[in-house]
């Protein structure tokens, strides 16, 4: 029955949790790698923002796409760089401005647009640089359905701290530095590269143009549209990208090379690096395994990764293991790559770590991408899922090598170190910029994760991924929370005809809205056992 399923999980879990651990740091890396620093723990009570001092973008409007153009002389080592961006607005509540997010940018001009020409030059505006908030004001009083397009001309710096639009550099073989360009959005980022409505749950399509150096090449979320040259540049424009939320916007300018996919993948694949690296052999090995990964998921999920591509860039400057951006999953360089040179032993470590890094990335796709938070408070929606498939993925393509199992240990370990004590629940609200990155920590990862995967055995994982299906098919391409979630599960639960019902919504609930977990204490009396339960954080 499902309930003493249930319980004998609680048990093995508290039992696993006490036990000792089975992979050592090395062959551990990067397969469950959070993305973000370590940050100090915060109370579960937040006091957060006055409602007159939000760090939220009002209600009165929201993007229908964008347009931005960004032109760079990284190739000549110089490092500012100038944009333009449009964006058609829809009006949603009577307003006379609005309100953007930018971040170390310089505002040239804003010019105000409808669908038959110019309504005014030179708008007014106004910088709060504790918000971060772009205040336009508006010539006149615009109404709900009233569309506006806003264009935007700004320059700024080429950032040197891996955030925003930030350049990096490596020495090649002549002993010459060279420079490239990337991105690095999350969480609060991409108003560095454009103003814009820079929230998770605001989502709009976006197209990008680059202008960049001839001897230069630029990846982005989209395959190449059109590309001419002007000059000594190169105007590159992409095919505009579905409806997706800011963060996940990307693009790399550089002069690397890269291998193609080699395992039949379904999609066109390349794995991106210095020219040094790819002549060396170290992308071989992603490029093998890169077809398996995308071809896993999409047969566990039954539904495809919608677009035609996807590029892997390894980059020796950067700040977290991996980044999910759509159709452009960026990695520290070696998480992504394999040297040819190791032991076999050692390639076997660095084989497991890799491909559970393209995991939980690709997985991202779906929990993140396809689907992304209303706001962070759900962060887990993406990181649970990502954490999940991390060792699951790789165990359906390396069954022989036990990586669920262990990938599991390791993850109960971390999650019952950090939710001990000073933690807070999976779904925990914060707006302030500095709390955020709180969210991308032990709670976020590994205990959500773990908290999906016992839910996926109590259900059975067929009947579990079906509800994922019909979560993902609900929900395509829009912001979602956890009641979204729930539907699914419960859907798919229903249809399977189990004798014993069950009710989605209100047992992961006590999940996700708790902190700390349950502890179950067995009491022998005599012939007697004597079963009680509290949470670890009841005095």
């Amino acid at each position: 029955m499902w309930w003493l399923k249930a319980i004998v999980s609680a048990l093995v879990i508290i039992n696993i949790g006490s036990g000792n651990p089975i992979l050592n740091n090395e062959e551990l890396h990067n397969i469950e790698e959070n993305k973000f620093r370590e940050v100090p723990a915060i109370k579960q009570k937040t006091k957060l923002v006055d409602a007159e001092e939000s760090y939220r973008l009002p209600n009165t409007s929201i993007p229908l796409s964008y347009d931005i153009t960004i032109r760079t002389d990284i190739h000549n080592a110089i490092f500012d760089f100038s944009g333009y961006v449009k964006i058609h607005a829809k009006i949603l509540e009577a307003t006379e401005e609005i309100i953007l997010h930018y971040r170390q940018i310089e505002i040239d001009y804003i010019d105000l647009f409808n669908s038959t020409g110019i309504v005014a030059s030179d708008l007014k505006f106004e910088k709060i640089s504790k918000f971060e908030f772009l205040n336009i004001t508006l010539p006149r009083i615009y109404n709900p359905d009233e569309e506006i397009i806003l264009e935007i001309a700004y320059h700024g710096e080429i950032r040197r701290d891996g955030g925003g639009f930030y350049y990096g550099s490596y020495t090649n073989e002549e002993g010459q530095n060279v420079y490239y360009a990337t991105t690095q959005f999350e969480v609060t980022d991409a108003r560095h590269a454009m103003p814009c409505y820079d929230e998770p749950g605001i989502r709009a399509p976006m197209t990008l143009t680059i202008i960049h150096g001839k001897k230069y090449s630029v990846v982005a979320n989209m395959n190449i549209d059109s590309q001419e040259n002007q000059g000594g540049y190169t105007v590159t424009k992409f095919k505009p990208t579905p409806s997706i939320q800011t963060y996940l916007l990307a693009f790399l300018i550089s002069d690397f090379d890269y291998v193609s996919a080699t395992n039949n993948s379904r999609i066109s694949q390349k794995i991106y690096a210095k020219p040094e690296a790819i002549k060396n052999g170290e992308g071989d090995f992603a490029a093998s395994v890169v077809g398996d990964v995308l071809a896993r998921l999409e047969e566990v999920l039954k539904f495809n990764y919608p677009n035609d591509k996807m590029d892997h860039a390894a980059l020796n400057y950067f700040n977290f293991g991996a980044m999910e951006n759509f159709g452009l999953i960026t990695y520290i360089d070696r998480g992504l790559l394999l040297n040819p040179s190791l032991t076999e032993n050692q390639k076997y470590i660095s084989q497991n770590s890799i491909t559970g890094l393209i995991a939980h990335e690709f997985a991202h796709q779906w929990f993140g991408n396809i689907i992304s938070p209303k706001w962070w408070t759900y962060t887990w929606l993406n990181e649970g899922f990502a954490t999940l498939f991390a060792s699951y993925i790789p165990h359906l393509i390396y069954p022989e090598r036990n990586i669920f199992a262990r990938g599991y240990i390791n993850n109960i370990r971390t999650a019952f170190a950090n939710d001990v004590n000073n933690s807070w629940a999976m779904n925990h609200y914060t707006e302030l910029p500095n709390e955020l990155w709180s969210k991308f920590g032990a709670i976020g990862y590994q205990k959500s994760g773990c908290v999906l995967r016992m839910f996926m055995e109590v259900m059975t994982r067929e009947v579990f991924f079906n509800g994922l299906n019909y979560y993902l098919t609900a929900n395509n391409m829009q912001a979602a929370t956890p009641a979204e979630l729930h539907v699914g599960l419960q859907t798919a639960y229903d249809q399977a005809n189990f004798t014993t019902p069950l009710n989605i919504d209100q047992l992961m609930s006590t999940w996700e809205n708790q902190a700390g977990y349950p502890l179950v204490t067995v009491t022998i009396s005599g012939n007697n056992l004597q079963f009680s339960q509290k949470n670890t954080h009841q005095e």
